[in-house]
């Protein structure tokens, strides 16, 4: 009986160690991997024609993130979306991780939005005053007929 007993007390104390030197492994390997940022979209060094873009990408490892220093969040599976304004020009985006242990990373994604010059405002002006013009036109032609 006593033997029985000694021989599952082995059993148990080796579970217990090596459950222990597995977590710390685990443990260990997510310590010196650190965070990690994939950005998806859009792509560095894009020319992008609207005042918006939505900035998405995919994170692992993190308890804090930043998008242009201001946090922003990931679901369950590390995905994120943030819609963001551009300034007319050269516009950086940087986006930072930091995890548990005080690991950071960061991604910068570089965007150009072409300048609009005073020409392109006054035909985008020009082109809406012609189609308010047309529909009051038709407006009173048909109230008249």
């Amino acid at each position: 009986m006593a033997k029985k007993h000694r021989s599952f007390s082995k059993i148990f104390t080796f579970v217990f160690i090596g459950s222990f030197l597995v977590y710390g492994l685990f443990e260990s390997f997510r310590y010196f991997s650190g965070p990690k940022i994939t950005i998806l979209e859009p792509v560095n060094g894009s020319l992008i024609a609207t005042s918006t873009v939505i900035v998405r990408g995919k994170v692992r490892h993190i308890s804090y993130l930043t998008l242009n220093e201001r946090q922003i969040f990931s679901d369950t599976s590390g995905n994120f979306g943030q819609k963001l304004l551009l300034q007319e020009g050269y516009n950086i985006i940087n986006i930072e991780a930091k995890d548990r242990f005080g690991k950071n990373t960061n991604a910068k994604i570089e965007l150009y939005r072409p300048i609009e010059t005073e020409e392109d405002f006054k035909f985008s002006t020009t082109t809406e005053d012609f189609s308010t013009t047309t529909i009051e036109e038709n407006l009173s032609t048909t109230t008249t007929n």
